[in-house]
């Protein structure tokens, strides 16, 4: 597929301060976005503050996907809200389709191109009587720093007082802990604590991996499921030792 095509449809919702909005196109490998005139995207000092001359680098793999590097002197917070995760300056992180950013005054909204968004976002199953959602703040794993996120289960259907059962399927056992399954009534959901933990080892190998989390309820919905799969980033781990070995010299 070709770059022009990759192209079609990725775009980036502009909103300043007073709920301006603008759609720029984002076309090419990378996309720079700031506050300079040098860049691909302005956003102009008169809509808006908090802006660096080049804050935000956008790459655009050659496989599809987005990369987003923070260039700026501040943290750049992701999915709008004030528990969304945060990118702080001079380091990256994965975007998906629909992502959220908050730069100084501005909201920005991601829009990728669709076969770029369909092996980025979470791909949902849902049932007539069983919903199941994922919600995570990061995607990137990394050795130090657990993912704290949660799936929300909810019971669409009419039977009352009804068991649920949760399990993950893609990780080993050691690099995830998810919270008991729910007893809900009827239009009731919860939301389950799910924690991701680095193996820092051989157990999971870094780079792209997916796990799937399904929920069942076999005595009151026994012919029905819902699943959701997500795309997570394993960071790599270094766990180097050094010998030295004192030589003797004639």
């Amino acid at each position: 597929m070709t770059n022009d095509k990759m192209s079609e449809g990725r775009y980036l919702e502009i909103i300043d301060r007073e709920g301006w909005r603008k759609e720029f196109p984002l076309q090419g490998r990378i996309a720079h976005v700031g506050s300079g005139d040098g860049n691909t995207i302005v956003l102009a000092s008169s809509r808006g503050s908090g802006v660096s001359p080049r804050h935000l680098q956008f790459i655009f793999p050659e496989g599809g996907g987005c990369r987003l590097v923070n260039l700026g002197e501040s943290d750049v917070r992701m999915d709008g809200d004030e528990g969304g995760a945060s990118l702080p300056p001079h380091l990256t992180r994965r975007v998906i389709d629909g992502q959220r950013l908050m730069v100084g005054d501005f909201t920005l909204v991601v829009h990728l191109a669709a076969t770029e968004g369909a092996a980025s976002a979470p791909a949902p199953v849902t049932s007539r009587s069983i919903e199941l959602r994922m919600a995570l703040p990061e995607t990137r794993l990394t050795p130090t720093q657990p993912i704290e996120g949660a799936v929300i289960v909810r019971n669409a259907g009419d039977q009352p007082g009804v068991q649920f059962r949760l399990t993950l399927e893609g990780l080993p056992p050691d690099c995830y802990e998810l919270g008991p399954a729910p007893l809900l009534f009827p239009n009731a959901e919860k939301s389950i604590s799910l924690r991701l933990m680095h193996p820092q080892g051989p157990a999971l190998v870094a780079g792209e991996h997916r796990f799937t989390v399904r929920a069942t309820a076999p005595t009151a919905y026994p012919d029905e499921q819902a699943q959701v799969t997500q795309r997570l980033e394993v960071a790599p781990f270094y766990a180097h030792t050094l010998k030295l070995k004192r030589m003797a010299y004639e």
